[in-house]
């Protein structure tokens, strides 16, 4: 978890990034999170920033008018059971208590290993071939582990992933990426070949973490 100063730093490069242009935005603590279908036969999935298509539910998008600085990074997997569930959750590796379909969680370690992320902003690369093996964290404790006893032996496996969601799957970014609502952002993860199996409805989970600045876009 980052502490205080390193967050009051960040905070203050990033004002200070706008005082340099003679504007003094609101600037608060902010989220994106994209969303992109995991599909067998593909090796590139794409996901969007701005209010443009149609999001899924649990997406969460910039508004044209507002601007975003990106100071964090993270890259999850998800199983939810429709389209619409809202109550699924984000992983870090390929669970296979989870993944259980036939090569299912083997296919997210290969996307993790060998995967990569990129941001084009305006035909301008800010970040090419990111390893996604930063994002990469299998916890200590997972799923399926089995604690406690009872007279008759073991448990039933009542084990959950011990996540921090502070900080597993996030990775820092310096220098920050800013963009606003109204510029042509590419984020894609490609993968070396097509995942080779997969299982329905399962989902790649993008999350920007920084700094979101109100009414601040220009073109």
């Amino acid at each position: 978890m980052k502490n205080s100063i390193i967050l009051r730093n960040e905070i203050e490069t990033v004002k200070a990034a706008y005082a340099a242009k003679g504007r003094n935005p609101v600037i608060v603590p902010a989220e994106i999170r994209m969303e992109a279908l995991l599909a067998t036969g593909v090796n590139k999935f794409t996901f969007q920033p701005n209010k443009q298509g149609t999001p899924f539910n649990t997406e969460i998008r910039l508004d044209q008018m507002d601007e975003f600085s990106v100071t964090e990074i993270g890259v999850f997997v998800a199983k939810p059971s429709s389209s619409t569930d809202s109550s699924y959750r984000l992983f870090t590796y390929g669970n296979e208590v989870v993944f259980s379909g036939t090569n299912t969680g083997e296919a997210i370690e290969g996307l993790y290993a060998n995967g990569v992320l990129n941001i084009l902003k305006d035909q301008v690369q800010y970040l090419q071939n990111y390893m996604l093996r930063k994002f990469y964290k299998v916890p200590e404790i997972q799923d399926g582990l089995t604690f406690g006893y009872t007279t008759s032996g073991a448990a039933l496996p009542n084990g959950k992933d011990s996540t921090d969601g502070s900080e597993d799957g996030f990775y820092p970014l310096v220098p920050f990426v800013t963009f606003n609502g109204q510029d042509n952002v590419d984020i894609n993860i490609t993968t070396p070949s097509a995942l080779a199996a997969i299982e329905t409805n399962s989902r790649l989970v993008v999350v920007l973490r920084g700094y979101k600045a109100y009414n601040a876009a220009t073109r």
